[in-house]
C-alpha cells in the first residue's frame, strides 16, 4: 500500500513538471469536419492531407491544445470519403453539417468537389478552409465562408521558363527557339497553371509545341510523350497530381524521351526516389520556404522541424522529402487553430471574422487572405535532383546550387 502511495505522488510529482501534459488532460475536445478524397482518381492527395492534419493536430496536442478564452480544446476530425466525385462530396458536407454539426470544414483536396461543396456550407454559414491548390474562379463567385491557402498568380511557374531561356542565351540560342511541351492534368487548379504558363511563353515568344491534357485514367500518356518525343521539345512540363507524376517518369525513361530539361510539380506525392538514376536531373517543384526567419522554429514555421515529426508519425524514409500536399494540410490547422485562439469562441461567425483577419508566417511564406478568401501563392521554388539530393536551383534569389543540364544520357 505504501508502495502505491508513493507511485501516486511520485506521477504527480511528474505532471507539475510536465505542464503541457497537465494542460492536455484538461482539454475539452471540440470536432471539425473534412471531406478528403481517400479513394478514386484524386487519393493520393487526399491520404497525404490526412497525415498532414493528423500530425498538425497531435502537436498542438502536446503543445497544451488551443487556448479559446478561458478554456482549451483539442482537435478531432471526422473524415468523410468523397471518393474523388462531387456529388458524393456534397452528399458528406450535408451530413457532417446536420447530423455531426460540425461548425468548420476542412475543405477536400479537388477543387472540383470543393466547388460543390461551397454552396452547401455558403448556405449553411459554415467556414470552410482549403489547404490545396484552387483555381481564381472559385473566388470570383462572392462567397463569404470558403478561404483558399493556394491560388496561382500569372507567374507561378514562371522560374522554369527563365531556366530554360537561360540555357538557351549560353548555347548561343534565342529565346524565341526554345520548344515547350505541356502536359497537363484535367483539373481546374491546373488548368489555371496551364494558362498562366501559355501566357508567359506567348509574352517571351517561346514556342509551345505540345499542348496535351491527361486523361482521368492516365491511359493517353504513352502518347503525349510520343509527340514530345518527335517534337524534340527542349523542355517538358508535367503539371499534375502524384499519380500522373509517376506514370510521366516511368514513361519518359521507358519510352526514351530523352528531353534535355524535365520538370514536374508532384515529385514528392509520385514517390520519386531522388537515389533512383532515372530521376537524376528532374526538375521538382515546391512552395516550401524551408523556414521562417524570425522566431523559434516550430513544426509550423520551421519544414525540418515539421518534416522530422511527419516522418515519425507516417514512418516514413529519412530520404524521401514530404510532399507538399502534406505540408499543406498541416498549415490549414495551424491557421484555424491560430483563428480559434483569436475568435475566443466556438462560434462559427466568431471563426469566419478571425480568418478573414489572419497574418502569420508559416513555411510556405505569409498567410493574408484577401477579401475573396483567397492567398496567392509566389512563384514555385524548383528543386533539381542532383547525385541523390533535392537542391535548390530557381528562382535564382533561392538557388543553392547551379542548374544541370541537359539530363543523363544526352
Amino acid at each position: 500500500m505504501r508502495r502505491l502511495k508513493v507511485f501516486w505522488l511520485l506521477f504527480a510529482a511528474v505532471l507539475t513538471v510536465l505542464p503541457g501534459a497537465a494542460a492536455a488532460g484538461t482539454c475539452s475536445e471540440m470536432v471539425v469536419g473534412s471531406i478528403l478524397s481517400l479513394t478514386g482518381r484524386n487519393s493520393t492527395a487526399g491520404v497525404l492531407a490526412r497525415n498532414g492534419y493528423e500530425v498538425a493536430i497531435r502537436q498542438l496536442k502536446n503543445a497544451g491544445g488551443i487556448r479559446v478564452g478561458d478554456r482549451c480544446y483539442d482537435l478531432r476530425v471526422i473524415y468523410y470519403d468523397d471518393e474523388s466525385v462531387p456529388q458524393r462530396g456534397v452528399e458528406v458536407a450535408k451530413r457532417l453539417i446536420e447530423k455531426d454539426r460540425v461548425q468548420f470544414l476542412l475543405a477536400p483536396n479537388s477543387a472540383a468537389v470543393t466547388d460543390a461543396v461551397s454552396d452547401i456550407t455558403e448556405a449553411a454559414g459554415v467556414p470552410m478552409l482549403s489547404a490545396q491548390g484552387l483555381p481564381r474562379t472559385l473566388f470570383a463567385k462572392g462567397r463569404s465562408y470558403l478561404f483558399g491557402l493556394l491560388t496561382v498568380t500569372e507567374h507561378h511557374l514562371s522560374s522554369v521558363l527563365e531556366l530554360a531561356a537561360k540555357v538557351a542565351i549560353s548555347t548561343g540560342r534565342a529565346k524565341s527557339s526554345i520548344k515547350i511541351a505541356l502536359v497537363s492534368a484535367d483539373d481546374p487548379f491546373v488548368s489555371d497553371l496551364r494558362a498562366g504558363l501559355l501566357r508567359q511563353a506567348l509574352g517571351d515568344s517561346m514556342n509551345v509545341v505540345v499542348d496535351a491534357r491527361l486523361g482521368p485514367d492516365l491511359a493517353n500518356m504513352g502518347s503525349i510523350l510520343s509527340k514530345v518525343r518527335l517534337a524534340q521539345a527542349d523542355i517538358v512540363i508535367v503539371s499534375g497530381d502524384g499519380k500522373a507524376a509517376a506514370a510521366a517518369a516511368r514513361q519518359i525513361e521507358e519510352r526514351g524521351v530523352h528531353t534535355p530539361i524535365v520538370a514536374m510539380t508532384q515529385c514528392e506525392a509520385a514517390g520519386i526516389s531522388p537515389t533512383s538514376d532515372t530521376a537524376d536531373n528532374i526538375l521538382c517543384a515546391t512552395r516550401a520556404v524551408r523556414h521562417v526567419e524570425r522566431g523559434r522554429p516550430s513544426v509550423f514555421t520551421d519544414y525540418p522541424t515539421f518534416e522530422k515529426a511527419y516522418k515519425a508519425h507516417t514512418k516514413r524514409d529519412g530520404n524521401q522529402p514530404v510532399a507538399d500536399a502534406a505540408a499543406q494540410a498541416a498549415v490549414a490547422v495551424s491557421v484555424f487553430a491560430d483563428a480559434l485562439r483569436r475568435a475566443g469562441a466556438r462560434d462559427s461567425e466568431k471563426i469566419r471574422d478571425a480568418l478573414a483577419a489572419t497574418d502569420m508566417d508559416t513555411f510556405f511564406g505569409r498567410v493574408r487572405f484577401s477579401d475573396a478568401g483567397n492567398v496567392l501563392a509566389a512563384p514555385l521554388i524548383w528543386r533539381q535532383i542532383q547525385s541523390g539530393s533535392f537542391n535548390i536551383v530557381a528562382p535564382a534569389t533561392k538557388a543553392t546550387h547551379n542548374f544541370q543540364w541537359p539530363r543523363r544520357g544526352l
